[in-house]
C-alpha cells in the first residue's frame, strides 16, 4: 500500500510522467496507469491531503472496491 500511496503522492504534484514514477517506486509504468486509472474513477486522481489522511483498509476500499 506503500507504493500506492507514494504513486498518488508523485503524481498529485503534476511534474512526473508514468515512467518517472514507476522508476520512483519501482514498478512498472503500467501499474502506476493502472493505480491512476482506479484513482481517478474513485474520484480521488487529485486530493492528496485526502488520500494521505486515509487508512491503507479506506484507500485500498476506495480503489478496489470490487474485490471488498
Amino acid at each position: 500500500m506503500k507504493n500506492i500511496k507514494e504513486i498518488l503522492r508523485l503524481a498529485s504534484t503534476g511534474t512526473f510522467s508514468a515512467r518517472q514514477i514507476a522508476k520512483s517506486c519501482n514498478c512498472s509504468p503500467s501499474t502506476v496507469s493502472a493505480v491512476l486509472e482506479r484513482a481517478k474513477n474513485a474520484k480521488l486522481d487529485t486530493e492528496w491531503p485526502v488520500i494521505n489522511a486515509m487508512s491503507d483498509d479506506e484507500l485500498e476500499a476506495r480503489l478496489y472496491p470490487d474485490e471488498h
